[in-house]
This record gives C-alpha cells, sequence and structure tokens, in this order.
C-alpha cells in the first residue's frame, strides 16, 4: 500500500467497484491505497480525478479500515455468542488496527450486540439447564473467554445454587453410570467420581450424586460372565506361577478387588471350589 507524502496534493485517480465484495478500490496516484465501502466514499467525498490533502485521505483509510472490521467482526459474531476479548482476538488476528477493532467493538456494544454481562446469563443458565460441569468450571471458562472476575463471580453465585450443582453432577452422574455399567460397582462410582471431579465438583457434591446410583447391573448375565472370565484369567495367571491354595486364593482377592469387584462376590466364587474352572 502507498505511502502518502504531505509535499504534494494526492490525486484520486481511479475507483474501481468490487461486484463480489461490494465494496470499491481507490487509487491514488495511479496506486492502489485502500478499500473502501460507499459509505467510507460519501463521507470522505472522494471522486475521481479530485485533489486530497494527505490527511483527509489519512482519515479515509482509518474510517475504511473501521468499517471493515465492524462488518467482519459482524461476521463473527452472527452465528455463535461471543464475549469482546474474542472479538477483539479475532480482528487482531485478522490484522486489523487496535484502533480499528477497538472502534468495532464499541460500536457493537453500542448496539448491544455485544454484552459480556448478558453473554455471562447466558453461557451460565446453558450451563445449569443442559450442561455438565460444576459452578467452578463454568466459572473458569468464562474468566477465560474474557469476562470480567467480578462479573463471572456474581453470575455463577446467582445462578449455580448447591442444589442446582447437585442436579446437574447427579444428572452427568446418571450418563456415566451407562457409560460404565459393565464395571463392577466399585470401581464404577470411583470412575464416576473420578470424571466428575476432573469438571470441577466438590467433594461434597459428588457424593451426593454418587450415592443415587445402583448396583443393579452386577445383577445381569453380562456382568457374572465378565466376572467370571476376570476370575478365571487371574487363576490360569498365578497356577502358571506355581502358586495354590492360600497363596493363590491372597493374589486371587488381591487382583480382582483392584479390578473393582466386592469382597462378598470374590469369597463366594473362591468358597465354590475350582471343578467348574479350566485350567
Amino acid at each position: 500500500m502507498m505511502e502518502l507524502k504531505n509535499t504534494n496534493m494526492p490525486i484520486i485517480t481511479d475507483i474501481k467497484f468490487k461486484k463480489n465484495k461490494k465494496t470499491y478500490e481507490i487509487y491514488v496516484d495511479d496506486e492502489f491505497f485502500i478499500e473502501a465501502d460507499a459509505e467510507t466514499i460519501y463521507k470522505a467525498d472522494i471522486k475521481k480525478g479530485m485533489s486530497k490533502d494527505a490527511k483527509s485521505l489519512e482519515s479515509a483509510k482509518t474510517a475504511a479500515d473501521a468499517n471493515k472490521a465492524y462488518s467482519k467482526a459482524l461476521g463473527f459474531i452472527s452465528y455463535m455468542d461471543r464475549t469482546e476479548k474474542e472479538v477483539e482476538g479475532y480482528l487482531l488476528k485478522n490484522e486489523f488496527s487496535e484502533s480499528a477493532v477497538r472502534n468495532a467493538v464499541e460500536k457493537l456494544k453500542s448496539y448491544n450486540f455485544l454484552n459480556d454481562e448478558e453473554y455471562a446469563v447466558r453461557f451460565v443458565k446453558n450451563k445449569t439447564e443442559f450442561g455438565n460441569q460444576s459452578s467452578r468450571k463454568t466459572y473458569s471458562d468464562l474468566v477465560k473467554k474474557g469476562i470480567r472476575e467480578s462479573i463471572a463471580k456474581k453470575t455463577v453465585e446467582s445462578h449455580f445454587t448447591k442444589d442446582t450443582e447437585i442436579k446437574v453432577a447427579t444428572k452427568e452422574a446418571e450418563r456415566l453410570n451407562l457409560k460404565y455399567q459393565k464395571d463392577p460397582y466399585k470401581k464404577k462410582c470411583q470412575k464416576v467420581s473420578q470424571r466428575l471431579a476432573e469438571k470441577g465438583f466438590s467433594f461434597d457434591i459428588i457424593s451426593e450424586a454418587v450415592k443415587l446410583l445402583d448396583n443393579a447391573g452386577e445383577e445381569s448375565e453380562d456382568f457374572r460372565r465378565k466376572f467370571e472370565k476376570a476370575f478365571d484369567a487371574v487363576v490360569k495367571k498365578y497356577e502358571r506361577k506355581g502358586l495354590k491354595d492360600y497363596d493363590l486364593q491372597v493374589k486371587i482377592f488381591q487382583a480382582l478387588l483392584s479390578k473393582g469387584y466386592e469382597y462378598d462376590m470374590i469369597k463366594k466364587r473362591i468358597n465354590t471350589g475350582w471343578d467348574d474352572i479350566n485350567f
């Protein structure tokens, strides 16, 4: 892009309309100067063959960049809610000047197209109604998106009550319960608890959610077959190592307990003897 010099009065030598973009290419002294929309051209009183001082042309360039940034930002927020920080980052990534970015963001805010407080409310409501994470994780996500800590804290506290958090955690626990339904009850509870902890739920909330899980799955034929397979594999493993009687039973207990099977289930199986096991 050409640089203007204040020593001469630059001349606008050509204006070319770009049909695909609905904008105009402005040429000054036979060199491309800026791409601008009709509004910018009209307000800057730019006409072919006209002489304009460098200051006026630079002002037109600034206005054109600001309008392009605004249009780009409108497209960015048209299909998804965005925060001020996200819009600023997007525009800067597209190499708009800081001034153009600031102007675009302020214009969006003036039309209420950007409103971090309203964004935070919608975000939190979505998490409480359809989400699967804790208030702590929700607060952290808001801050990462550029919402001020004070706004994030106030919004989360006003919409994420303890009862709400228990409800969200329980719903997620039920979903995970189905995912791990083939696991022993103890192991399943451990996995569900770990996943809930990863989502930011506190120990108290996790306890409330997990205690509602049932162990009905351990009565199913699929679970019994899985247990027998695990039991048989452990017996074979340590029998090959020469273990038997008490030493073998100790290893069976240790191996199956580590897999999450209940002590009483293992004991009952051992007490039935080895006759039906194919060594």
